[in-house]
């Protein structure tokens, strides 16, 4: 048995806690720290809670939920004990596996009958149970190591005691003052006295003698009866026995040997039948997808389509730009050409079809200066003189700071400006000049300088020239524009817009698109329920494969032979369980052929003949009776009566003492044979670890206990000092603590008993209890840090107190 693992709901200071254990756990905390809650906590789970008011009932200090849950393991197999507040010791459920297997029936089978008293009185160290030690006699101390060593608890030693005390206070072999002794000499004495006055009756002897005779008669008779009714009551038990011993006759004929089904392999095909079903489910609940797996290419094959039109867009917009790009720069020639044209008075055929031809060179722009220089153009006297006028004006304004000068020298600089120049003309014909610009087409300027006209020729020459190349490069980009449009698929064609055309393509791309995202939602979905269902199948494959592995080791085929294997599983081991307990309940038993009827028969006959001898007997008394006539014999006979019954009652008393005290010799003899031996044997040796080799073995003889040291020193238990007295007792509550867990397995719970012990001592039996030659699980509970420096094994669980840091 191996506690795991303890959680604590709520007691004492523990509050939702789990503690975990391995085989070796030492568990450490200072005072208050809650080990005492957890030590009784297991105790409790495991045994039942104490009744309201006991001081050990450590219900949780801040309310709720009282109790917690162990996790033991018995016989390799994990166990989930829970236990909360209920009725009487509390409610107990108990899981295998997180299935709930039983209830406080199971949980005293899986402790093998153990109760708690047993527990405490073997698997239990505290400090207490070796400090009374040094309070006992060599009497009292070799009683409770003679306990120790057997049961682990002596009830029978103060019972042993009082049964001799009460046996010898009735009656001493050759005693005085024991009660029963004064009754035997007052009886005799009596008798003595009513035997000399029946001498003096002649009839007296004859009398005694026939009763004497008949009392003979009467014994063998009862004797005989007795065992007449022995062979009755064994008769009746036969008669009992006979169903019992043709159950177990037709068990034995009815059991076999053959290989059962075990219960991990039940376990497993449950499992695996349970895993099967619920795949199968799963498979049956896969809803089916239908999609059409075409219809993705037709859609596919579509956007392409509308792909490579609407790739076309962008080089169609980007030459529609080319165009209205080209065309504004046209619009900017002209807009540029019109002023141009305007004062040179060009005509449009001439602009359209010479302009890019016309001599424009400068010894042309030489000879026309030339020319124009014949005609001068004139100022009008009184230009000059309203300038000077104005320019006084600003000079008067700002040195006298008098807006109105410069009020007047705006006006002067008005009447300058629109004062119209007279022209005086040359004597030089102006023909010349009008032949000079006929071959240009152009009116003659007499207003601008000869530089001023070739500077605009030359413009407008230059932007007629831009004009021809952007108009060619407009050609261009519509011919290309053209012949992509010419490239266009024969459905965006005809007489729709291009623009639409493209708009519509888009929204038709759009809705394909949308259209494809529900069709691949589909198909994801599909394929997804295709991969769970491959998944579901391959793994009912499995199941089913693992299924028949299981069933061919049993040399079935289907889950239906297996169940029915599994039922007679359960009925061979049903019959296998009552073969064993027949045959525990019939153990020393023989079958006989015993005939009741005639045994009653034969009780009945010899009962009558009791009777009647009785009956004679009871005559003959009332004859010797009526032979002490005399009052002083009426008396003494009553006397003697009365004495008599109370010497009945005495020896009555003693006898159920005795009977008492010889049952009780019995059993000390039976541990004193069985197991004391074994166990004293495992003792001594661990007495001779824990002294550090000081003592070597320990004996029990002529009923009294006795430590023999390394020099072959012998000594008294009482002569031990205390400390040596602890390891002595100790060392026998080991060895029964291991002989006992063959067949009750428990787990060790100390609470900080070495205490006392020096370094030396206690480092002797921790190395023990930490070491191979220890096969005890244990949980050591202490607040002392000190333990064996070297043992990493020991799993240690620490417990805090309030303001305590680990």
């Amino acid at each position: 048995m191996k506690l795991k693992t303890a959680h604590l709901y709520g007691f004492g200071k523990h509050r939702e806690q789990t503690f975990h254990f391995t085989e070796r756990s030492l568990v450490e905390g200072f005072n208050e720290a809650g080990k005492s809650s957890l030590y009784e906590g297991i105790l409790q789970i495991l045994f039942g809670f104490p009744t309201r008011g006991a001081t050990n009932r450590l219900e949780p200090l801040d309310g709720g939920r009282y109790g917690g849950w162990l996790l033991v393991e018995f016989e390799g197999v994990d166990y989930k004990i829970e236990r909360v507040e209920g009725k009487s010791a509390g409610n107990v459920t108990i899981e295998r596996d997180g299935l709930y297997i039983g209830d406080e029936l199971l949980l005293h089978q899986l402790l093998k009958g153990l109760t708690r008293d047993q527990v405490e009185s073997v698997f239990v160290f505290d400090l207490f149970d070796l400090q009374k030690l040094h309070q006992l006699s060599q009497d009292d101390l070799t009683e409770l190591f003679f306990a120790t060593g057997t049961t682990g608890e002596n009830p029978y030693a103060a019972l042993r005691k009082d049964a001799v005390k009460e046996s010898q206070a009735l009656y001493k072999p050759g005693g005085r003052k024991p009660i029963l002794n004064q009754q035997l000499e007052k009886v005799k004495s009596l008798e003595k006295k009513l035997q000399e006055s029946h001498k003096q009756e002649q009839s007296y002897n004859l009398l005694q003698a026939k009763q004497l005779q008949i009392e003979e008669e009467s014994s063998a008779l009862e004797k005989q009866l007795r065992q007449s009714r022995a062979l009755l009551f064994e008769a009746e038990e036969q008669e009992a026995l006979q169903p019992l011993f043709t159950e177990l006759e037709n068990l034995q004929r009815h059991t076999v040997d053959s290989p059962l089904v075990e219960e991990q392999d039940q376990q497993t095909q449950r499992r695996l039948a349970e895993s099967l079903q619920d795949v199968s489910w799963k498979l049956q609940q896969l809803p089916t997808i239908e999609w059409d797996r075409e219809k993705l290419v037709r859609i596919n094959d579509r956007l392409q389509q509308l792909d490579e039109f609407l790739d076309y867009e962008t080089r169609w917009r980007e030459q529609q730009a080319k165009l209205a790009e080209l065309e504004e720069q046209l619009e900017m020639i002209v807009r540029e050409q019109q002023p141009l044209v305007a004062t040179l008075s060009i005509s449009a055929v001439d602009l359209e079809t010479k302009v890019e031809d016309y001599d424009v060179s400068f010894s042309k722009e030489q000879q026309l200066d030339a020319l124009l220089n014949a005609t001068k153009k004139q100022l009008n006297p009184l230009t000059t003189l309203l300038t000077t006028l104005s320019i006084g004006s600003i000079v008067a304004g700002m040195l006298l700071d008098q807006f109105v000068f410069l009020l007047i020298a705006i006006l002067l600089l008005g009447l300058t400006i629109v004062l119209p120049v007279k022209e005086k003309r040359s004597s030089l014909n102006g023909t010349e000049v009008e032949n000079f610009f006929k071959p240009y087409g152009i009116t003659y300027p007499t207003d601008y300088r000869a530089s001023d006209v070739f500077l605009a020729i030359r413009k407008l020459q230059q932007l007629q020239i831009s004009y021809k190349a952007t108009e060619q490069r407009l050609q261009e980009v519509m011919s290309q524009q053209q012949a992509m449009q010419r490239l266009f698929p024969t459905t965006w064609r005809g007489g729709k817009q291009v623009d639409t055309a493209f708009r519509e393509a888009r929204a038709e791309q759009s809705k394909l698109y949308e259209l494809k995202k529900e069709v691949q939602l589909v198909q994801s979905e599909a394929l997804h329920q295709e991969r769970q269902r491959q998944q579901l199948e391959s793994k009912r494959n499995g199941i089913e494969t693992q299924l028949h592995e299981l069933y061919s080791r049993y040399d079935i085929a289907t889950s239906e032979e297996f169940q029915q294997l599994v039922r007679f599983t359960h009925e061979e081991n049903s019959r296998r369980s009552r073969l064993k307990e027949l045959s525990t309940r019939l153990q020393g038993k023989e079958r006989k052929e015993l005939t009741k009827s005639a045994l009653f028969l034969e009780v009945e006959e010899l009962q009558q003949k009791v009777e009647e001898t009785t009956k004679a007997l009871v005559t003959i008394k009332q004859q010797l009776e009526l032979l002490l006539s005399d009052e002083q014999k009426g008396i003494l006979l009553q006397e003697l009566e009365i004495e008599r019954a109370v010497l009945h009652k005495l020896v009555v008393d003693y006898a159920a003492w005795r009977a008492l005290e010889t049952q009780i010799e019995k059993r000390y003899a039976y541990y004193h044979e069985e197991i004391f031996p074994t166990t004293l044997k495992r003792a001594s040796a661990l007495f001779e670890v824990f002294t550090a080799g000081a003592y070597q073995a320990l004996q029990y003889q002529d009923g009294r206990f006795s430590a023999f040291s390394k020099h072959g020193t012998r000594f008294e238990i009482k002569q031990l000092s205390q400390a040596t007295k602890e390891q002595a007792y100790l060392a026998l509550r080991f060895a029964l603590a291991e002989e006992l867990s063959k067949k009750s397995p428990f787990f060790l719970l100390m609470d900080d008993p070495f205490v006392h012990f020096d370094a030396n001592r206690f480092q002797q039996v921790v190395q023990w209890l930490v070491s191979n030659d220890n096969h005890l699980p244990f949980v050591y509970f202490t607040c002392h840090p000190e333990w064996l420096s070297s043992d990493t094994l020991t799993t240690r669980v620490y417990l805090e107190t309030e303001g305590s840091k680990s």
